[in-house]
């Protein structure tokens, strides 16, 4: 190599607004979910998945991004059923809305197992919190690290998650 950089090539000129999905390639649709804090967008993925579609991330927990995602439902979505969820990994901005997605969709939840354990861990550091902060400073920090991702004072994610199928190493989804 000369040591020259070759410019990025992006598939799109500009990326999709809030509650809108932009087809990026063939069975593969980039959407935009809003963030109530500095970093104020989350980018999430819908995969052809058979015949239906793979929700990869799910948006923060809030009233606006259920909103949005309806408005996917209805325009994007149509007739075509959501087959699964799949969870890249713990922040809230991307499992935030699993269990409300998973539910409304009648869909399993895919994530790893050490994800969906912490996440498990985090909807309940509250209750950890309460029972065990005066002896533990490990339930006191799971306290404080579940209520940095909470700007109202209340869970910024769903439900405990009872039960997830777990993504393995290797994992691949067919098309």
């Amino acid at each position: 190599m000369d040591g020259s950089l070759t410019p990025l090539e992006f598939p799109v000129v500009a990326p999709p607004r809030s509650g809108e999905a932009l087809a990026i390639a063939p069975g593969v649709w980039w959407l935009r979910m809003p963030l109530p804090f500095a970093l104020d967008h989350i980018n999430l993925w819908l995969l052809e998945d058979g015949p239906g579609w793979a929700i990869v991330d799910t948006g923060y927990a809030t009233a606006e991004t259920k909103s949005l995602w309806r408005r996917i439902f209805g325009e994007h979505l149509g007739r075509s059923p959501v087959t699964r969820v799949l969870v890249t990994h713990y922040h809230p901005d991307h499992i935030g809305l699993a269990d409300w997605l998973t539910r409304r969709c009648r869909v399993p939840l895919w994530i790893t197992e050490k994800e969906w354990l912490y996440a498990r861990v985090m909807t309940k550091a509250r209750m950890i919190s309460r029972h065990c902060a005066a002896r533990s400073p490990v339930a006191r920090g799971l306290a404080r690290r579940q209520a940095k991702y909470s700007s109202t004072g209340k869970a910024a994610i769903g439900a405990a998650y009872p039960r997830c199928r777990r993504v393995l190493s290797g994992f691949r989804m067919a098309r």
